[in-house]
């Protein structure tokens, strides 16, 4: 017989013995990517569902209380392969998620940004790449309200699969985008940029005395 995962919500204390455990899902595979403490004590954490949603597999968001309790989970995607790999709450209270989507945007895979409010609903949504496959791994909002999302490209660069770093504004529109090329037999960085997504140099150690 076919073995489905669910998702598993773990705490512990600060030596790492586990206070309690939940675990999310429905009769097929559902896993979570991503989890932050959110300002009301609670958990909030995304990732993948094909228990519920439209599609083959939808991204999952999942808010708890304290105690790890479900209060309440949304889906977002269509009807392909989409999944979530990092959530934050954002200053209004909202949650802003990124990961890919094989249902929209015109590459096999494209880079999924999803913003929504305390409750969950979807705000906004936006996609981002090209022809071939870029997903997202990370996304963090910045001081200027907008969203810096990190990810890996195989559609702009200079290689088989680039470092991907985009900036948006707060309604998740592209305000700069850089492919940073990685050098993949020694895994070492290749370009250092500033906010703007600009290449600068890196300033080395400078002695105090």
């Amino acid at each position: 017989s076919t073995v489905y995962s669910d998702a598993y919500l773990v705490k512990t204390d600060g030596l790492g013995v586990m206070q309690w455990s939940k675990t999310f899902g429905g009769v097929k595979n559902d896993v979570v990517h991503s989890v932050q403490q959110t300002t009301d004590s609670g958990y909030i954490m995304c990732g993948a569902t094909s228990s519920f949603g439209n599609g083959l597999d939808d991204v999952y968001l999942i808010k708890t209380d304290v105690n790890g309790i479900e209060q309440w989970s949304q889906t977002f995607g269509g009807s392909n392969y989409d999944q979530g790999w990092s959530v934050q709450q954002t200053t209004d209270g909202g949650y802003i998620i990124c990961g890919q989507t094989n249902s929209y945007g015109p590459g096999g895979d494209n880079i999924y940004l999803i913003k929504t409010d305390g409750a969950g609903v979807a705000s906004w949504s936006k996609t981002f790449g090209g022809n071939s496959r870029d997903v997202s791994h990370a996304v963090q909002e910045t001081t200027d309200g907008g969203y810096i999302i990190c990810g890996r490209t195989k559609s702009f660069g200079n290689g088989e699969s680039d470092l991907y770093l985009i900036k948006t504004d707060a309604t998740g529109y592209v305000t700069s985008t850089n492919a940073i090329p990685l050098n993949t037999d020694k895994g070492e960085l290749q370009k250092i940029t500033n906010y703007l997504g600009q290449e600068t140099k890196p300033v080395k150690n400078i002695p105090l005395l």
